[in-house]
């Protein structure tokens, strides 16, 4: 089955968010979706073990605001990797409430529909939640960010939980610079029509950056870390070493997230040791079937202990 025809499905950007039980609750989606329009109903997916799913049932009603493509990744990087559960995700951000009293975010947002929850549909590792629109409105002529645009331009990564989530396939990608004011694009191949998100220069001023060679290791040696990319939203770190306590200024997590590069790429990793696959008694040859010894074992042939065995591959 080819995954990549997933790909192919066009899909947007969009907030959903609840307030139940004293605590407002917020994440990204991709799935949104009119479903009838007499009533006005909408349906949006959102993945079960999300805090957000437990408020929209709470509170029998959730707010839907559309991304447009002047939301910032900071603010896709709050509600879309990370958790109400233990963070205020409106801290600090300007909302509104919707008539229902459901808050939602309205910097680089161009619509918001109030929705008061009609159903819920089990859809596997996401409940679909229809919703009959309440009230809604326009808040800008901005153009909505698609998940096509929030990968290319703003370079996103999609978070484990999203219903669109792929296991990132190895791939040594190429990059072209803008010559005018910096911009990089990462991809297969430049688009000939494409235009540069920041100073609006076509594809003629693009150049293509090269790799540089790196200097030759002593044999045995890895190669030389450069920087450090975060493996769930995507943050490039440069650097040869990440700092003691280090967070990352998207998504929020650790040091315990990011992997080393070397060259732009992914250090090779060790293979993995060999795991027995029996292990035999050396004294009398009784062969137990398992990885691994449990504790106190004792040979059931002659008696002797976990001491006498060889694992056996």
């Amino acid at each position: 089955m080819e995954m990549q025809a997933f790909e192919a499905l066009s899909c947007g950007l969009y907030i959903v968010s609840a307030a139940a039980g004293g605590k407002d609750a917020g994440c990204v989606v991709n799935t949104v979706t009119q479903v009838t329009n007499t009533p006005n109903v909408l349906m949006v997916a959102v993945n079960k073990e999300n805090f957000t799913a437990g408020a929209i049932r709470q509170a029998g009603a959730f707010s839907v605001a559309v991304l447009d493509e002047t939301a910032t990744m900071e603010l896709i990087g709050r509600f879309g990797f990370r958790s109400s559960r233990d963070l205020d995700k409106f801290e600090g951000v300007d909302f509104a409430l919707d008539e229902n009293g459901m808050p939602f975010p309205v910097e680089g947002v161009n619509a918001h529909f109030a929705c008061r929850l009609v159903s819920e549909v089990d859809a596997g590792t996401h409940a679909l939640f229809l919703g009959e629109v309440t009230d809604c409105a326009v808040h800008s002529a901005r153009p909505s960010m698609t998940y096509g645009y929030y990968h290319r331009v703003k370079k996103g990564l999609t978070p484990p939980k999203a219903s669109s989530y792929m296991a990132p396939a190895a791939s040594a990608r190429k990059q072209w610079r803008c010559t005018l004011c910096g911009y990089i694009y990462e991809g297969d191949a430049l688009p000939a029509d494409f235009r540069c998100p920041i100073c609006g220069q076509g594809a003629e001023v693009f150049e293509e950056l090269q790799p540089a060679p790196a200097p030759a290791a002593p044999a045995g040696a890895a190669p030389a870390v450069t920087q450090w990319r975060c493996t769930l939203c995507g943050y490039i770190y440069e650097g040869e070493t990440l700092p003691d306590g280090f967070v990352c200024p998207i998504c929020g997590q650790g040091t315990e997230v990011f992997e080393p590069l070397a060259g732009g790429q992914p250090l090779p990793k060790a293979a993995p040791a060999a795991v027995p696959a029996a292990w035999r008694c050396t004294v009398c040859g009784y062969l137990y079937d398992g990885p691994t010894l449990p504790d106190g074992y004792r040979c059931p042939v002659c008696g002797q202990g976990a001491e006498v065995f060889e694992p056996v591959f």
